[in-house]
């Protein structure tokens, strides 16, 4: 049996039922999981449909473990770095601390956050050999690239660079730094060595940090970690791996071969973001894996459709250009849902309002 951990709130429901399946659809049909989901408020009903998942593997049982009563000493809410830029960030993410107390009868569990999709067999993530360490963790791309930059961070210490931040906001010596979304937990270490305290105590005293509980356990299991390969938790942000300058070659054929893509941050491929670029890298297998869950709808169908035609005609793309000696005759364009015409070096221009698909302005997300 393969335990893997899951928190959610009612809002995430959809997402967790199209990364179960995309677990159940790429791993080893003889494996057998018991997907515990940890939540507060996930609805009877909601239960229910994500139970009916087990038709894609016989083999799997779905736990939904309301943890109401252990927040009732816990208010959440105050180690929370709110800004406007992170609301999809909810206090679920903290739930991973309760796991070593939750699961006494496991030594080591996989914890996942529903951003994900999982392409190839979870069961050689879960046989990775971690004996002697708290977790095994895989490096976080984005954290990494922006650490060798000198861009100050942009919330809570706007006068630190990344590196300043890590080094005397975390005082961790050690550069390397993991993300939190998949980790493979020793819990029989963790329990031995009471690492939950210690990471209670910390995000009391330091909070709110940058990066919520991630950077709590970036903290406290400093040096007791092992770096899993990177393919593992592979984060959907190509510019991430296509920049980086010290190892640009690995990191692109990382990405273009993931175990498990994660999206994170605030573009997700569910939602129509109208106010900016979006990065759409794997939306097509998102809405593949969600479109085999009993969720996806006829409704769904026009979210998906609006979202193409945002990614086809929002950025500036390039569809003709004429050029005769170095002189522009002819540029036509498209860009902001438009055609647009540049004639002769840009003494005409003019251009022609692309029609948008039906309810496209009502549309946020699934």
């Amino acid at each position: 049996m393969i335990p893997v951990v899951f928190s959610i709130d009612n809002n995430y429901v959809k997402q967790l039922a199209a990364a179960v399946v995309s677990i159940l659809k790429n791993s080893d049909p003889q494996a057998c999981f018991e997907f515990n989901i940890l939540h507060k408020d996930v609805s009877v009903e909601n239960q229910a449909v994500i139970k009916s998942l087990c038709k894609f593997n016989k083999n799997t049982v779905f736990n939904f473990i309301d943890i109401n009563d252990f927040l009732r000493n816990f208010d959440l809410e105050k180690y929370m770095s709110r800004r406007s830029n992170y609301t999809y960030i909810s206090i679920e993410t903290y739930f991973r601390f309760f796991i070593p107390e939750l699961f006494p009868q496991y030594k080591k569990v996989l914890y996942l956050d529903a951003d994900i999709l999982v392409f190839q067999d979870l069961s050689e993530l879960y046989n990775e050999n971690i004996e002697g360490y708290y977790a095994g963790v895989v490096n976080d791309a984005i954290v990494e690239n922006l650490f060798f930059t000198k861009d100050f961070m942009t919330f809570q210490y706007p006068d630190l660079t990344l590196a300043q931040y890590i080094k005397h906001k975390l005082c961790k010596t050690d550069e390397r730094y993991f993300n939190a979304g998949v980790l493979l937990l020793n819990l029989e270490k963790i329990r031995q060595d009471k690492i939950t305290e210690k990471l209670w105590q910390v995000a009391e005293k330091g909070s709110p940090f940058e990066y919520q509980d991630q950077d709590v356990l970036n903290i406290v299991l400093e040096g007791n970690v092992k770096f899993l390969d990177d393919k593992w938790d592979v984060l959907a942000n190509n510019r991430a791996y296509y920049k980086n300058k010290r190892n640009r070659r690995y990191f692109k054929k990382v990405y273009n071969n993931p175990a498990i893509i994660h999206f994170v941050g605030p573009d997700k491929p569910w939602c129509l973001k109208k106010d900016g670029k979006y990065l759409y890298e794997y939306l097509a297998d998102w809405w593949k894996y969600y479109g085999m869950t009993p969720y996806f709808s006829a409704a769904d169908t026009n979210i998906l459709k609006c979202i193409l035609w945002h990614k086809m005609f929002a950025p500036q793309t390039v569809l003709f250009s004429l050029i005769l000696m170095n002189f522009e005759i002819l540029y036509i364009y498209i860009k902001d849902y438009k055609v647009h015409f540049v004639l002769f070096k840009k003494l005409l221009r003019t251009y022609i309002r692309l029609k948008k698909p039906e309810g496209f302005n009502e549309i946020t997300s699934i």
